[in-house]
């Protein structure tokens, strides 16, 4: 679809040509600019005309990376999460690292726990995932040549699929030309849901590169900078949406956005994922954590304290403390 210019007022929400390009026909994309909610020099330029890829909704049929070749070897998989709580069999986080090593183990995938230093401030807390992921980027790039996933989640998110993940995700358009993909937020009223943030970083894929590695510092600078520092809630993640779509997107190593998927929310990263289900939003939603948790525990046959705390003791053993 064409990139369509708008020349409407800022000062009701709306933007001028200069400031803002978006496809109209995508009703995500259309809402995002028209809301205000992006005032922060983020511009949907870079979605439509600089290459985002927009993974599509709907499974395809491919069973092999055709950018690739058929001869290319699977790519393997490491699991990252990173948790200072402790560890039992009565928080949820637990559950959500219990689900997600269990599928780890499922699949032959590697997990790895990151453990933040100990009194960490909780603003320096959300930036843990960008150095757990550099962390274990570094020691992949150095252990082994071989195509390999980075699959980071919060402690209220888990892999609800069955499916191996490097195939899901081609599955859903992502080539060896993708190397970093998240999802959008978008609004659902059926949920009582309709203030989104444009991306949301709680669930992300990283394929193992130099590209990504210096996408990830360059991520990580960023909260250094003023800007980042002025923002309070989910620091992090919008500082990502100016590294990948505002005023700082210089710093990302070329080409850019042009690494980027972006998933829709309901694929890969919310309460209602079909892939991941990701228990974010307010509190009734929230609530919902131990009863979804304990619910897809029973379901691979995790339906005692006993097997659950088997599984929490091979999570431990996978724990590693970080520079976070």
């Amino acid at each position: 679809n064409d990139v369509i210019q708008t020349g409407r007022n800022a000062e009701n929400g709306q933007f001028s040509a200069e400031d803002r390009l978006f496809n109209e026909s995508d009703p995500w994309l259309g809402a995002a600019a028209k809301t205000g909610r992006y005032k922060r020099g983020i511009s949907m330029l870079n979605f439509a005309a600089h290459g985002v890829r927009i993974l599509s909704s709907t499974a395809t049929n491919a069973a092999t990376d055709t950018s690739a070749g058929t001869s290319s070897p699977p790519c393997g998989v490491t699991v990252v999460m990173a948790e200072s709580r402790e560890l039992s069999v009565d928080g949820y986080w637990t559950k959500a690292i219990a689900l997600n090593y269990e599928y780890a183990l499922h699949h032959g995938y590697g997990f790895v726990l990151v453990l933040p230093p100990a009194r960490l401030p909780v603003k320096k807390l959300v930036w843990r995932k960008i150095r757990a992921l550099l962390e274990e980027m570094r020691s992949r790039l150095h252990a082994s040549a071989q195509c390999t996933w980075l699959a980071y989640l919060d402690s209220d998110a888990f892999l609800s699929t069955r499916e191996p993940l490097p195939a899901l995700l081609r599955q859903h358009g992502v080539d060896d030309r993708v190397h970093f993909v998240l999802a959008r937020e978008e609004a659902s009223p059926d949920h009582n849901f309709t203030m989104p943030f444009l991306l949301n970083t709680g669930v992300l894929f990283v394929r193992a590169s130099a590209w990504s590695a210096a996408m990830l510092r360059a991520w990580d600078e960023g909260h250094k900078t003023l800007a980042c520092q002025h923002f309070h809630r989910q620091s992090e993640q919008q500082c990502l949406e100016r590294l990948l779509l505002g005023d700082d997107r210089a710093r990302l190593p070329h080409p850019g956005v042009r690494r980027v998927a972006i998933s829709p929310m309901r694929l890969f990263n919310s309460p209602w994922g079909r892939h991941v289900v990701h228990i974010w939003g307010d509190p009734p939603v929230r609530n919902t954590r131990q009863l979804v948790f304990g619910q897809a525990l029973e379901a691979r046959g995790v339906r005692s304290s006993a097997s659950l705390a088997k599984l929490i003791e091979g999570v431990r053993k996978s724990a590693r403390k970080g520079v976070c």
